[in-house]
């Protein structure tokens, strides 16, 4: 077995040869400037990433279903939770046409949910809806606010008025058939909390 050994001028020569030197160090800076690159390119997507998913789903950092007092107390006295907003479901408004997932919503849940309103506005009274456009497609009308929806809830006939059109919103989620696709204004009677 042979061994080696190195001696100190065998340093010199790469500390003194110019050339040797110059090719390290641009190998150096080549790879620092493809690390920045990565980085920064990532950095961006990460980005791009966030503003389009709250885009879709909107300003969410958490979500919790079945909520009862002590989780909203929770919640509202928690340091990290600025905005607490409450969907409930209204019931199941059954049509000649279809059937569909009626909820009501506080401001917060709105500002929450980021809908992207196409016209109209949001429901202010217990006879306006805000529907998606699916339901509006389901049902073969127009995407105008001020028609007519008329349906079975809650074991009675209602008839309640678009007033707002937003873009399908419930698709994106997995428990999609369980979010709803049109909203009531408050006042509009009982419902239960999700």
């Amino acid at each position: 077995m042979e061994g080696f050994s190195m001696h100190l001028y065998d340093f010199r020569y790469f500390s003194r040869n110019r050339k040797l030197w110059i090719v390290c160090f641009l190998i150096f800076l080549c790879g620092f400037m493809g690390f920045s690159l990565a980085v920064t390119v990532q950095t961006n997507l990460w980005k791009a990433r966030l503003e389009m998913a709250q885009k879709q789903y909107g300003m969410w950092q958490g979500m919790r279903l079945d909520i009862n007092e002590q989780d909203r107390d929770l919640l509202s006295h928690h340091a990290l939770v600025t905005t607490i907003g409450t969907e409930e479901i209204y019931g199941l408004l059954e049509t000649d046409e279809a059937a569909f997932v009626m909820g009501t919503a506080d401001p917060a849940f709105y500002e929450l949910a980021n809908y992207h309103l196409i016209q109209g506005d949001l429901p202010q009274t217990g006879s306006e809806i805000l529907v998606e456009t699916r339901v509006l497609d389901e049902l073969g009308l127009a995407y105008v606010p001020g028609q007519a929806v008329t349906g079975v809830i809650q074991g009675e006939i209602r008839t309640f008025t678009v007033s707002g059109i937003m873009d399908n919103y419930s698709a994106l989620w997995i428990s999609g058939d369980r979010q709803p696709g049109m909203f009531v204004g408050q006042g509009s009677g009982r419902s239960r909390k999700v």
